[in-house]
């Protein structure tokens, strides 16, 4: 169809190439969220919150959520290439 634009958007982390797809759905207002998706199917949902970036990706939910405050490769890749912001709170002092 003439004047419809269409595109796609690729993103590579190491040797891995993901299709990024924009998410209607978002989890606070004025966030952003984003659905990689791997060559051979595999989905990853990246989301920026208040409390900053998640994923839903192994790595992220078994190694690095509450623990590393850059994330996964995913979210790094995403901050890296300014789609969302890397929004890394504070600890609440006096917590142990």
């Amino acid at each position: 169809m003439p004047g419809l634009a269409s595109y796609r958007l690729d993103l590579t982390i190491g040797r891995t190439t993901y299709a990024i797809q924009p998410l209607a759905e978002k989890p606070c207002p004025g966030s952003r969220a984003f659905r990689l998706v791997k060559g051979d199917g595999t989905i990853y949902d990246v989301a920026s919150t208040s409390h900053g970036p998640i994923c839903d990706c192994p790595d992220y939910i078994f190694r690095r959520d509450g623990l590393d405050p850059t994330g996964c490769k995913h979210i790094k890749a995403l901050v890296g290439s300014g789609l969302i912001d890397q929004k890394i709170t504070s600890p609440v002092s006096g917590r142990r």
